[in-house]
């Protein structure tokens, strides 16, 4: 159950700090002071903000067991897969719904991109190794 998890803490970690900032903006606000520090700390706070929520470039996951339908990947989009560590070999794998195995890779260090099927919600992925992989958008 860990490891299923330790997925979740790095949205929560984000959401935390965006209501922390949205506290703080509030704050600052209400209690008044220049036009001037209030636009910095809007600034500063903009910049938290960006720098939390993640954009879809990757999503870099660890060893564990994944479903798509937490990352929101679409079924209809092809995706790639890498392995992104320096020294450690990680196996993935993809299951479909019925746990038949769709795909199987043995990645070594700093991999190069395969191609993987397109990752329906009920699917599972599994990272199994001390490594990290990478699943992005695949381009053209």
């Amino acid at each position: 159950m860990y490891i299923y998890l330790q997925g979740h803490l790095d949205n929560l970690f984000s959401i935390l700090a965006i209501f922390y900032t949205l506290y703080i903006l509030k704050v600052i606000i209400l209690k008044g002071g220049s036009i001037m520090k209030k636009f910095t700390m809007f600034l500063i706070i903009l910049i938290c903000l960006s720098s939390s929520i993640p954009a879809f470039a990757a999503t870099i996951l660890k060893e564990g067991v994944y479903k798509p339908a937490y990352f929101n990947y679409s079924s209809n989009t092809l995706y790639n897969v890498q392995n992104v560590s320096a020294n450690t070999s990680v196996y993935f794998a993809v299951f479909d719904e019925n746990q038949v195995v769709l795909q199987a890779l043995k990645l070594e260090p700093q991999s190069t991109i395969f191609n993987i099927p397109p990752l329906k919600p009920n699917y599972r992925i599994a990272v199994i190794g001390n490594g990290e992989v990478t699943i992005s958008e695949k381009t053209s």
